[in-house]
């Protein structure tokens, strides 16, 4: 029997989940050519090491809403520049990582990959999105 979440409760849910660990939760971007999978964990993903790279915390996520039949909500965008150095990567994707177990919570691919980051001004913006459906359809 498929569990059936309403349309309210995956909204009340998100807003929930990211009330608690929202600003604390860890994005990362990926240099590897993967497509993100449900069985995967972190060790599945390269980060990305571009000169100047950093990660950084998904901050001021949005109040939930339906979108597309699915509860939607999304972070501040954050932006990703590479500093003039050396060293270069092709960019897939994020994906988030909780910062106590460090375990992976979820990735997205990007439909434009590979974004080259091999020089000065190069930049890549990523806006957080997190996502709740039920399984009834």
């Amino acid at each position: 029997m498929p569990l059936v979440t309403t349309d309210q409760g995956e909204v009340i849910l998100l807003d929930m989940l990211v009330s608690v660990l929202g600003d604390e939760l860890e994005l990362h971007l990926f240099s590897n050519d993967h497509t993100p999978d449900r069985e995967d964990t972190a060790a599945d993903y390269d980060e990305a090491d571009f000169s100047g790279y950093v990660s950084q915390l998904c901050e001021n996520w949005s109040n939930a809403a339906e979108v597309a039949d699915k509860a939607q909500t999304t972070a501040d965008p954050k932006q990703f520049a590479h500093n003039g150095g050396s060293e270069a990567n092709d960019i897939y994707g994020y994906y988030v990582l909780d910062p106590v177990s460090g375990y992976l919570l979820w990735a997205e691919r990007d439909q434009n990959a590979p974004i080259i980051m091999s020089a000065l001004g190069h930049t890549y913006t990523v806006t957080p999105r997190l996502t709740a459906d039920s399984e009834y359809p």
